[in-house]
């Protein structure tokens, strides 16, 4: 429940054991003024709980709107003729992605690479390439200084077609996994569902994770070799990479 809303119930409960006590003073105590002090904390403690909801639900709202603004900002950054190095990118696909990451509770990936733009652009390349591969999402945490224009000149540089998809921007799961390092790999133990606000803390199930400029399929196999949460995942993972042509 939302802490401005607990904050809230509990004003209303106080209120009404103060109106109990009232009731049984000893005499040469107002009642009268009594019930009017406990009346006139019963009417902010309503309104408290209903500003805690208003609270609640701009939350929410705010969230669509940053989503929104991040989905026509980068939508304005890219180039009419947006290329990779094997031809175009589907930054439709990326944006649909990213947006609905952010948006809508949904179930969150169960293969994950933290990266930054802050790599070297060999490995984040190379990184993206074999996590699309095996099935992941490489995940940012959001555009490099506010910059959508940035951002998309990078994807441009770094991201294959059919690989776009696998692209997203969401601090929820940053926090969510407590990265604090790039490039992180994490394999979870089952489905989980990212919380909704922007700044909200997700709980996650049982995980393992490595951290590392290692290869993707180092830290997979180092995780199925494990036998930890992850290794399933980890496993099945290390089964498409090894089709990848």
């Amino acid at each position: 429940m939302n802490r401005h809303l607990i904050v809230a119930l509990g004003l209303l409960t106080i209120g009404g054991v103060t109106a109990g006590l009232a009731q049984t003073a000893p005499g040469g105590i107002d009642l009268d003024r009594i019930e009017a002090q406990r009346k006139a904390a019963e009417d902010s403690a309503e309104v408290l709980v209903a500003g805690a909801l208003a609270r609640s639900t701009t939350e929410q709202d705010r969230a669509s709107a940053v989503a929104a603004g991040a989905d026509a900002n980068l939508r304005q950054a890219r180039l009419p003729q947006s290329t990779g190095p094997n031809g175009p990118i589907d930054f439709d696909a990326m944006l649909a992605g990213a947006q609905g990451n952010l948006v809508a509770p949904r179930s969150g990936p169960m293969l994950v690479g933290f990266a930054s733009l802050s790599m070297p652009e060999a490995s984040l390349k190379r990184m993206i390439g074999d996590v699309s591969q095996a099935g992941g999402v490489i995940v940012f945490r959001g555009f490099p200084a506010g910059n959508p224009m940035r951002f998309a000149g990078a994807m441009r540089r770094l991201v294959a077609p059919g690989q776009a998809a696998s692209v997203l921007i969401d601090p929820r799961l940053f926090r969510a996994f407590a990265i604090d390092a790039v490039p992180t790999y994490v394999a979870v133990a089952s489905d989980y569902v990212p919380c909704d606000s922007l700044t909200c803390t997700s709980a996650v199930p049982p995980l393992d994770r490595l951290s590392g400029n290692v290869t993707t399929r180092f830290a997979l196999e180092t995780i199925a070799a494990a036998a930890g949460p992850g290794a399933p995942v980890a496993h099945a993972a290390l089964a498409r990479l090894e089709q990848a042509p």
